[in-house]
C-alpha cells in the first residue's frame, strides 16, 4: 500500500546560552520547516518513487537552502543535527516558490552511503541550512519522518511491443500467446502472430486470414481462427496452414467444449453458431439481447457466457440455448471475455479498463485500469488504451490483454501485450 505520511515538525527555540567567556548569547532561533509530507508515488521501487513535500521557513531571507538526509534506522536509532550537517551524503533543495516539492532520485542514499532500498525503515530529515553571518538565526534538525520504500508492484507489465495484433488472443498448451490482427480500424489485418510466454519471439505463425478476431485451440492442438471480414471461420494446423473450416456472418470470439465442438459469435446476425468437428454449423442461441456478440467464456459448469460489443450486457446460456441477461458492464463496449475461478473477465474496450464479474451472483467490480494512457504498475494505478484480447494463462496466474500503445484512439494499431496478475 502507497504511504502518505504528514507530519508537523517543531519550530525549537534556543533560550540565552553561555559563551564560553561566562557572558550571554542573545536569544537565537533555531529555524525549521512544517508541514513534511513524504508520498510513495512511483512504482520504480527506488527512491525516485518518493515525493517530498514542506512548507519554507518563516524567515526564508536567512535560508540558503534545504537539505534532505535519510537515516537507515536499523543501523542508527537517530542522529544529531551536528552529524546531519555534515553528513557525507544528502540531497540539496534549492528556495523555490512558497512550498517546495522535490522528487528524490533513484540513487539517492542514506546517511550510511547506501542507497535507499525497499522494505527498510528510514527517517527523513529537511534541515533548513541558514547563510552564514544571520546574528540570531541557527539550523534546528527537525524531528526524523518514517519512510518505508513500498516494493514496486508489477501487478500490471508491458511484455511486448510495436506490433500489429489488434484482435483476440488465444493461448497453447505451452501457453504461448496468439493474437491476430483485425486491423487498424480502415484497413483489415490478416495475420496471427505467436510470442513466447514472455512475450519474446515475436513471429507471424498464420497469414490470410481477413480481419483476424478470435480463435482458440482444440484438444488436437489446431487453432480455430475467425475472418470477420471474410465471414469465415479458419482451422490452422500446428504448422500454420491456414484453410477454411465454416462459413459464419461476422465470427468473432471463438471457444471450444470438450468434444471439440466449437461455439462462435456472430456477430452480424447476433447468434450463437456451434459447429462441429466435420464443420456442420447450426444456430445455438440467438436473442434480442445480443448485440454484436462479440466475447465467449465457458464458466466451470459448462454455461457459455458472451459480452455484445455494442453495449455493456452479459448473457449467460445454458446447455440447451436459453438466453437470459446476466450482467451489465459500464462503457457500453464489452469487447472480450476470460473465465477462471468463479470470475469473468471483460475488456471495457471504449473505457479504457478491466472489470471482474462473479459467475455466483453476477455481481461487478473494477479490476485494474484507471483512465487512457500506457502505465503498468498496481492494478489500480495501472492504465490502458483500447484493451480488447484476454485470455488466462495455463497456469491460471496472470490475463494476457492486447491494447494500444498510445493514446490516439484514432487507429488501433500499433499494440501491446500487458501481463495482469490474477488476484484471487
Amino acid at each position: 500500500m502507497k504511504q502518505i505520511i504528514p507530519l508537523f515538525l517543531l519550530l525549537v527555540l534556543c533560550g540565552a546560552c553561555p559563551k564560553e567567556d561566562g557572558e550571554s548569547n542573545p536569544q537565537t532561533t533555531a529555524l525549521a520547516v512544517s508541514n513534511v509530507l513524504v508520498s510513495d508515488i512511483g512504482n520504480a521501487g527506488n527512491a525516485s518513487d518518493l515525493e517530498i513535500r514542506f512548507n519554507k521557513t518563516e524567515i526564508e531571507s536567512v535560508v540558503e537552502h534545504y537539505l534532505i538526509v535519510i537515516n537507515n534506522k536499523d543501523i542508527k536509532a537517530r542522529i544529531t543535527l551536528e552529524e546531519a550537517l555534515v553528513a557525507p551524503f544528502f540531497e540539496t533543495i534549492p528556495k523555490t516558490g512558497s512550498d517546495i516539492v522535490h522528487r528524490l532520485s533513484a540513487d539517492t542514499k542514506d546517511f550510511q552511503g547506501e542507497v535507499i532500498k525497499e522494505a527498510i525503515r528510514y527517517d527523513l530529515y529537511v534541515i533548513p541550512v541558514v547563510k552564514e553571518n544571520s546574528d540570531g538565526f541557527v539550523s534546528g534538525l527537525s524531528t526524523g519522518v518514517e519512510i518505508i520504500l513500498s516494493q514496486q508492484d508489477n501487478s500490471v507489465q508491458t511484455i511486448a511491443t510495436g506490433f500489429r495484433a489488434s484482435g483476440g488472443i488465444a493461448i497453447d498448451a505451452e501457453d504461448r500467446i496468439y493474437i491476430g490482427d483485425f486491423g487498424d480500424g480502415n484497413t483489415d489485418g490478416d495475420q496471427i502472430l505467436r510470442f513466447q510466454p514472455d512475450g519474446s519471439q515475436m513471429e507471424v505463425f498464420a497469414e490470410s486470414i481477413l480481419g483476424a478476431t478470435g480463435g482458440a485451440f482444440d484438444s488436437k492442438g489446431n487453432l480455430f481462427w475467425s475472418g470477420y471480414s471474410e465471414n469465415m471461420v479458419h482451422k490452422i494446423s500446428t504448422e500454420g496452414e491456414v484453410e477454411d473450416f465454416a462459413s459464419v456472418s461476422g465470427p468473432v470470439a471463438i471457444k471450444i467444449d470438450a468434444e471439440d465442438q466449437l461455439f462462435v459469435c456472430a456477430c452480424n446476425d447476433n447468434t450463437i453458431k456451434r459447429i462441429t468437428p466435420d464443420g456442420g454449423v447450426s444456430t445455438f442461441a440467438r436473442s434480442n439481447l445480443f448485440n454484436c456478440a462479440n466475447g465467449l467464456a465457458f464458466d466451470a459448469a459448462g454455461n457459455l457466457f458472451v459480452s455484445n460489443f455494442d453495449d455493456g450486457r452479459v448473457m449467460k446460456v445454458d446447455k440447451e440455448g436459453n438466453v437470459s441477461l446476466f450482467a451489465d458492464v459500464p462503457g457500453q463496449n464489452s469487447v472480450n471475455l476470460a473465465f477462471h475461478n468463479d470470475h469473468l473477465y471483460v475488456t471495457a474496450r471504449a473505457i479504457h479498463r478491466i472489470y471482474r464479474i462473479s459467475v455466483s451472483d453476477g455481481s461487478v467490480e473494477l479490476y485494474t485500469g484507471s483512465k487512457l494512457g500506457h502505465v503498468d504498475g498496481s492494478l489500480m494505478a495501472a492504465q490502458f488504451v483500447l484493451p480488447n484480447g484476454i485470455a488466462v494463462n495455463q497456469m491460471g496466474t496472470h490475463l494476457l490483454i492486447n491494447d494500444v500503445s498510445n493514446s490516439n484512439t484514432i487507429s488501433f494499431h500499433p499494440n501491446i501485450l500487458r501481463q495482469v496478475k490474477i488476484l484471487e
